[in-house]
């Protein structure tokens, strides 16, 4: 498959900064490997797996504005669809993969949207989604063992990925939904200029993120967390992600981080918990020179007992999904166990009461 073309490299669409400048200044990098088995995918090939996806979506007719939603596993696959829907336009709108079929048609009739991806392990909840929501939509199978379903056999088949999506920083890039705390999931609208803000306030100047360091998310790339830490991080800074499609159990995450040697890991403070509980050998994080914790506050205690048994900095933040990362945090060298850290440069927060005064 040719090269990704550098015509629109104005643009502010946000792949032309996470995917096509990275498989134009390093096409043999490895982009992604895959935790279980070390499968990896180069910067050039994920590249390629983005323009099909957009090829395909554009030969059914998908058109820019439009949401695609994406019930997947955290695989190369998952940026294909996330970053090829983006390509022409239209608006990825990644799930959560752990709902039901009811919940997955009230989604998909909130957000309106004319497509689902899914990966086969959610096959059949895609197809009791189709029959319980009121609206009609396109369905593609990550398989091509899916009976009826188009598979990745059938990206780009026949069709040419077009020019990328002449975008302006304001344009919807993605949705992501909130967890339904205080009732039914809002979708987040996320502009294309978000996803560098977020790197360069947090993944640059705090983490020091670059081409030398290794990802592991625990978070998977659904959650606005982790779509941050392994989804567009690492191609705007050069890193590599290790994605994990499965459950992020303490013993495979343990293993995993043994096995790929990360340099930055994302966790949260269940996992965290866990993995202590668990007891992994105490060098099993020497590969690991900052860790971070998000989602929701993380214990003294659990930071602390981390820190001493396996000797590495846990730097706890806070965000939510309708800031797209984490917008205060802990600093390397500085972190204070119990505390969310200091505000980054670029966000203004104010501490207010039930009835909105300071």
């Amino acid at each position: 498959m040719a090269a990704p073309s550098a015509r629109n490299r104005q643009t502010a669409n946000a792949v032309v900064r996470f995917v096509v400048e990275p498989a134009l200044r390093s096409p043999d990098a490895v982009a992604v490997t895959d935790a279980p088995t070390g499968a990896t995918a180069t910067r050039a090939q994920v590249a390629a797996g983005v323009r099909a996806a957009a090829a395909a979506l554009t030969a059914r007719g998908v058109q820019a504005e439009q949401r695609v939603m994406l019930c997947c596993a955290d695989t190369t696959a998952f940026l294909w669809w996330f970053w090829g829907a983006m390509w022409i336009g239209a608006v990825p709108v990644p799930v959560s993969t752990m709902l039901t079929a009811a919940d997955y048609a009230f989604l998909l009739d909130d957000s309106r949207a004319v497509g689902l991806v899914f990966s086969p392990a959610f096959a059949a909840t895609a197809g009791a989604a189709a029959a319980e929501g009121s609206r009609r939509f396109l369905r593609w199978s990550l398989s091509d063992d899916d009976a009826g379903e188009p598979g990745a056999g059938e990206l780009g088949a026949g069709a040419a990925a077009p020019e990328v999506f002449d975008a302006s920083e304001d344009d919807v890039a993605f949705w992501l939904y909130t967890s339904g705390t205080t009732g039914f999931p809002k979708g987040a609208m996320h502009r294309h200029v978000d996803m560098g803000f977020c790197t360069d306030r947090y993944a640059v100047p705090v983490l020091s993120m670059g081409e030398d360091d290794v990802v592991y998310s625990v978070a998977k790339l659904f959650f606005a967390y982790g779509l941050g830490n392994a989804g567009y991080f690492p191609p705007g800074t050069g890193a590599r992600a290790v994605l994990n499609p499965g459950r992020p159990t303490p013993e495979d995450i343990a293993a995993h981080v043994v096995a790929h040697r990360p340099t930055l890991y994302f966790g949260v403070p269940t996992s965290y918990a866990q993995l202590l509980a668990a007891e992994p050998a105490p060098d099993t994080f020497e590969s690991v020179r900052l860790a971070v914790s998000a989602g929701e506050p993380l214990p003294a205690g659990v930071a602390r007992r981390f820190r001493d048994r396996f000797g590495v900095e846990v730097l706890d933040g806070f965000g939510t999904t309708e800031l797209c990362h984490v917008a205060i945090t802990n600093r390397p060298g500085a972190s204070v166990p119990g505390t969310s850290g200091t505000v980054l440069d670029g966000y203004e927060v104010s501490l207010r009461d039930e009835h909105g005064n300071e």
